[in-house]
């Protein structure tokens, strides 16, 4: 009897984990992945500033973009890494840096509690002396997690790093297969204690 109980509770606790999958990996914040991927980015587009100029003063614009001020700073590294001085006169060349497409968003799966977030970077830059134009490869970093982390990982600093879940739907398996499990290993349950204590 002892037996077939415990065949019965993992045959239950299978079928629970088949109806929630785990997630294995540790999701990275979106803060991270945005900061990562903007800086390798903003690292190629600096080499439109010609090393020999080092030392020249040269101007950084951002386009209209909400989180602007932040690329900028980034900006900032990314050229003074290629040896060039920031101005704010007229007359020096300037790098004009402009956010194509940069955000993070959610979808929903199949599983009602993960949601696939998407964390899109995408920059292009013209340094005004030379009329180069450089545009990294659009990014887009897509990685499934649970509800619970994808809320815990997004950053509030940032529009670009955190968007909004989807509604959670459940699905015909859950909707109807939870239960019916739940109830049956109640009463399984009872039956077997029933069982063994009348023994």
């Amino acid at each position: 009897m002892k037996k077939t109980f415990h065949i019965i509770t993992v045959i239950v606790l299978g079928l629970l984990v088949c109806i929630h999958p785990t997630q294995s990996a540790e999701l990275d914040h979106s803060m991270a992945v945005v900061t990562e991927e903007v800086k390798r980015q903003l690292a190629l587009i600096a080499t439109l500033v010609p090393q020999e100029s080092a030392q020249t003063p040269i101007r950084i614009h951002v386009n209209s973009h909400p989180d602007s001020a932040w690329v900028y700073a980034l900006a900032e590294d990314a050229v003074a890494q290629r040896g060039a001085v920031l101005t704010s006169k007229d007359n020096a060349p300037r790098l004009d840096l402009t956010v194509l497409d940069m955000r993070t968003t959610y979808s929903p799966t199949e599983h009602a509690d993960s949601v696939d977030r998407s964390i899109v970077v995408w920059l292009s830059g013209t340094y005004s002396a030379t009329g180069k134009r450089e545009s990294p490869e659009k990014v887009v970093i897509t990685t499934r997690c649970s509800r619970a982390d994808a809320m815990r990982t997004q950053s509030l600093q940032l529009q670009a790093t955190h968007g909004t879940l989807p509604p959670e739907q459940r699905s015909i398996l859950e909707e109807l297969v939870e239960p019916v499990v739940f109830v049956a290993a109640a009463v399984v349950t009872v039956v077997l204690a029933f069982t063994v204590r009348s023994k």
